[in-house]
């Protein structure tokens, strides 16, 4: 009996992916073995929902490449899924656009990411909080760091950025930043990375290299200051 296809959770992240194996037919014409999309959930229940949508997606993604014999470029539809060649020990990742990863910005990486969440059909205050609420993470991030190339972004800028955070004031307040409030713009911005290295447009999260979320963060308030 084959087996029912079923999102697959991010060991890592946690976040859930809808993962398929390239026809054999298509592979010479794809470049790869496996095509990925993440589904920009944590929730199981909302993980199947996009899961569905996704699968229809990628039928059509294998159907148009099948008829056009290439990959179309600048599709909405193509360029939601990334492709991985499994023969590789180390996935080599590239989008359908074949995007040079050391030419995107964080600013930039983050508008493909808020598309994503778009495609997805997710609910409209999903929708919301991606492009709102982790704006407002990934803008703090260029405020204080500079809007790099995703694909120079290291752990250092990380670590870098999480000391100006304790140096931070709440916004139209003197009160410093909690180590909650810390913990959350990070844990934002690591989504954003999460998804570039999906995307093949950095290699590494920095966020997860860091480590940062596995150590204590320094808190002026819990400090005496």
């Amino acid at each position: 009996m084959a087996l029912i296809a079923q999102p697959f959770r991010h060991p890592d992240s946690s976040i859930y992916y809808l993962r398929r194996r390239v026809p054999d037919d298509l592979r010479p014409v794809i470049g790869g073995t496996e095509i990925r999309r993440s589904l920009n959930t944590r929730n199981h229940h909302e993980a199947k929902a996009a899961f569905a949508i996704a699968y229809a997606g990628s039928e059509r993604f294998f159907h148009q490449v099948r008829n056009d014999n290439s990959v179309p470029v600048g599709i909405p539809l193509c360029n939601a899924f990334y492709i991985t060649n499994c023969a590789h020990t180390r996935p080599a990742y590239e989008t359908a656009s074949s995007t040079k990863p050391s030419t995107t910005r964080l600013s930039e990486a983050f508008l493909r990411y808020t598309e994503s969440i778009g495609l997805a059909n997710n609910p409209a205050h999903v929708i919301r909080r991606h492009t709102v609420d982790y704006k407002r993470a990934v803008d703090r991030f260029i405020t204080l760091m500079a809007d790099h190339h995703v694909a120079e972004i290291g752990p250092q800028h990380i670590q870098n950025f999480a000391e100006k955070l304790t140096k931070s004031c709440v916004k139209h307040s003197n009160t410093s930043l909690a180590r909650s409030s810390i913990r959350l713009i990070i844990s934002r911005l690591s989504s954003v990375f999460s998804y570039a290295v999906d995307t093949g447009l950095m290699e590494h999260n920095p966020v997860s290299t860091s480590r940062i979320n596995k150590h204590p963060i320094y808190d002026p308030k819990k400090n005496g200051i």
